[in-house]
């Protein structure tokens, strides 16, 4: 006679607890967990575990043994593991795990749970740096950005998290983006944006009396031959002068946005404009 339940298994369940919302797991990014439980707590109880699927070698998983003991006096035993990003392009691969206990007469009985191992693909950051002839007020950087995992949060120098922003034209300056995906994983790139302006001419300042910023300061007008106009948004001037020495703090005007004209006759005659 078979003794009732005697080629049955011992009755352990497997399953994995992935990083994340997704439903695969990506070479070298986030840590996986393989549970394994059964509904008794007496006794020491030995699973062994096995890594099998198409293309599937030992090397493409970390942290898992083969086998596994779940000790006296606990229903569960927990194994955390991860993808190895091994940096070949192979496509989605299915590793199943199979975790195996014997029945009483010695029988393995195969538990198995699959999930889909996915290449990780690195980000790209793709960004021309800017050259100008200061004949534009302000310009747009709008990088090309492929690759990474999940959501991508951005990161530029000037404090903005946009995917594109707005930079002064007449004003030379490097802009660093760095993006982090969900692995998490961060790149970064810089745009060097050259105004070919002989002048800067800033579009700010705040005379509020503080001992910052309190004055228009128009960097490399000294010792040029310049004229310098500034108007109100209803057209009448606010400032003209021949002999600007950086000293204008606004003379009482309001806030609010104003339209400035340099002319600048070295080293040759140009005319920047802008807002202020």
């Amino acid at each position: 006679f078979l003794e009732s339940g005697s080629l049955t298994s011992p009755g352990i369940s497997a399953s994995l607890v992935l990083p994340g919302p997704r439903d695969e797991l990506t070479e070298g990014c986030g840590t996986a967990t393989l549970l394994i439980q059964r509904p008794t707590t007496e006794g020491d109880q030995s699973v062994d575990i096995e890594l099998t699927g198409e293309g599937i070698t030992p090397e493409d998983v970390s942290g898992i043994p083969a086998q596994v003991v779940i000790p006296d006096g606990s229903a569960s035993v927990s194994i955390d593991f991860v993808a190895v990003n091994d940096g070949i392009d192979e496509g989605p691969e299915t590793l199943t795990i199979v975790c195996t206990t014997y029945s009483v007469c010695g029988y393995p009985v195969p538990i198995p749970v699959s999930v889909v191992i996915a290449d990780y693909e690195p980000i790209t950051i793709s960004a021309e740096d800017l050259s100008l002839q200061c004949d534009r007020d302000s310009v747009l950087l709008e990088p090309l950005v492929e690759g990474g995992l999940g959501a991508l949060d951005r990161s530029w120098s000037t404090g903005s998290s946009d995917p594109a922003i707005y930079v002064p034209g007449t004003v030379s300056a490097n802009y660093v983006l760095s993006i982090t995906d969900e692995c998490p994983r961060t790149a970064t790139a810089t745009v060097e944006v050259i105004s070919g302006c002989s002048l800067v001419i800033p579009n700010v300042f705040s005379p509020n009396s503080d001992g910052l910023n309190d004055r228009w300061i128009i960097e490399g007008i000294e010792g040029v031959e310049h004229t310098v106009r500034v108007y109100n948004r209803w057209g009448r001037i606010v400032l003209e002068t021949s002999d600007y020495n950086n000293d204008w703090d606004g003379n009482g005007a309001s806030d609010g946005t104003y339209f400035y004209e340099v002319r600048s006759m070295e080293p040759e005659l140009r005319t920047y404009t802008g807002t202020l």
